[in-house]
């Protein structure tokens, strides 16, 4: 009887240790998968070996890259106060969203740290469905190659537009009276003068140049708003 009872207690330490080891994993993995979301930028950083920014410093960036205050009024013109608040509304959840989407699968899959990369796996792991595995690996190579050529074609126009823009506004700025400059010369000035910003390496980085620019564009929608209340 002595030994029947030493058995059972000892079976129930097992089962009570492999249940806190049970609710422990869980509690790990519940902390895991929250940290996706709210992690330690800090500890992930020193753990993955790769740069980082703040959230204030991705902010800024994006708020700096992505902000169009000196065609937004144009824009609304255009498009009514009405639906370019609304698409405006939907751009700004929409690209939110995405970019939490985008992060979760980064976590969930360390391999895939770059759009070809992601898109790749997409692809593979969608092909395993209706292909071989050599099929599908074989298809997930040629959209990380297809990812690639879209990812230089979209930022070389979007820097040629960018260009040709920033160039139009110094054109606009300065009177030709004053200072005889062509636009093709401007595209020349403003190319040089953007120069040393490609040799930033990153967001980590490139927060510092963001704030004065995102001072800037304060400023330059205060003068929008009070020409508008001037004028009103």
């Amino acid at each position: 009887m002595a030994g029947d009872s030493e058995r059972l207690s000892l079976d129930m330490e097992d089962s009570g240790s492999g249940a806190r080891s049970a609710s422990g994993a869980a509690a790990e993995e519940d902390t895991t998968y929250a940290s996706l979301l709210h992690g330690n930028r800090a500890t992930e950083a020193a753990e993955s070996g790769l740069r980082t920014s703040p959230s204030w410093g991705v902010t800024l960036n994006a708020i700096t890259y992505m902000f169009a205050g000196m065609s937004m009024p144009a824009t609304m013109a255009m498009s009514g106060f009405t639906a370019g608040t609304l698409m405006l509304a939907y751009s700004c959840v929409s690209t939110y969203y995405s970019g939490e989407l985008i992060g979760l699968l980064c976590k969930r899959f360390p391999e895939a740290d770059s759009y070809p990369k992601l898109f790749g796996l997409s692809v593979k792991k969608g092909m395993l469905h209706t292909a071989s595995s050599k099929q599908a690996t074989w298809y997930g190579e040629a959209a990380v190659f297809a990812c690639v050529v879209l990812q230089f074609l979209a930022y070389y126009f979007d820097t040629i537009a960018q260009l040709l823009y920033v160039a139009q506004y110094f054109d606009q700025l300065v009177p030709s009276s004053q200072v005889n400059i062509c636009q093709w010369l401007w595209l020349i000035i403003t190319f040089f003068l953007a120069l040393p910003l490609l040799l930033v390496p990153g967001f980590s980085e490139s927060r510092w140049i963001a704030v004065p620019t995102f001072a800037g564009l304060v400023v330059m929608v205060g003068v929008f708003v009070a020409e508008i209340a001037a004028t009103a």
